[in-house]
């Protein structure tokens, strides 16, 4: 049997409202019951939904004496219920009401403060450096295109093997791409979608800065509807050199 349960600090009060006595319970003798010091106020530690009664009853009843509770056989041991024949004035009656006192208000509360950044009261030297690198290098264009420069722990060396390396990933991906006409389609399409929005552009020789040149490669997800392959950048392959 599986049960979905709802963790409560508290499910009731203390059950039974008093002590029974249950020394004369003849019929209690020569059997394991749920709960031994069911008759002892104690804390409910478990409330079950009557929709599992059929998964949790055996077979088995024994009748109580006139006045008492009767036994029913459970997985968990023999059961005691029923009521008992005192008088009115006798009995405690009471009301138990549980509720959820997280309001609205709380939840939502809570979720902007998830979702607020958090505020950093420190910032290393590489936290200030990589600001400041994106406070001096953020430019918008005409078109409203924001652009920043990359970031380097070192600036590179104007002579580097990143070209090198972008050919030999570049043809390792042809070769894998030639016996899938279709996908190297898809390749082409997305490289050529890609210089069309000016994410890349033909690179100046006479650049006095370093050029670097980034490796890519393919990346498949057939049951997309939209786009089932893009090309992923791997800049942490532009050199041999720890940057």
């Amino acid at each position: 049997m599986t049960l979905t349960a709802l963790v409560s600090p508290k499910i009731t009060v203390d059950l039974p409202t008093a002590a029974e006595d249950v020394s004369q319970w003849t019929h209690l003798e020569q059997v394991e019951l749920a709960d031994p010091t069911f008759h002892v106020p104690n804390k409910i530690d478990i409330l079950i939904s009557a929709e599992y009664s059929l998964d949790i009853m055996l077979d088995g009843k024994i009748q109580g004496p006139k006045g008492t509770p009767s036994l029913h056989n459970s997985i968990f041991g023999w059961i005691v219920y029923g009521k008992l024949s005192k008088p009115h004035n006798e009995l405690s009656m009471f009301k138990s009401v549980t509720c959820c006192t997280t309001t609205v208000e709380s939840l939502v509360n809570r979720f902007w403060e998830l979702e607020e950044i958090p505020r950093l009261t420190f910032m290393s030297k590489e936290d200030q450096q990589c600001e400041k690198h994106f406070v001096e290098t953020l430019t918008r264009d005409s078109s409203s295109r924001y652009t920043v420069r990359l970031s380097f722990v070192k600036e590179p060396p104007l002579v580097n093997n990143s070209y090198q390396l972008a050919v030999q990933r570049l043809k390792k991906v042809e070769r894998r791409l030639q016996t899938k006409p279709a996908l190297h389609q898809l390749y082409k399409d997305f490289m050529s979608d890609y210089k069309t929005a000016n994410h890349m552009t033909m690179v100046d020789s006479t650049s006095p800065r370093p050029i670097i040149f980034i490796p890519h490669h393919q990346v498949l997800n057939p049951p997309s509807t939209t786009t089932k392959l893009r090309v992923v950048f791997d800049r942490a392959l532009w050199t041999q050199e720890t940057h």
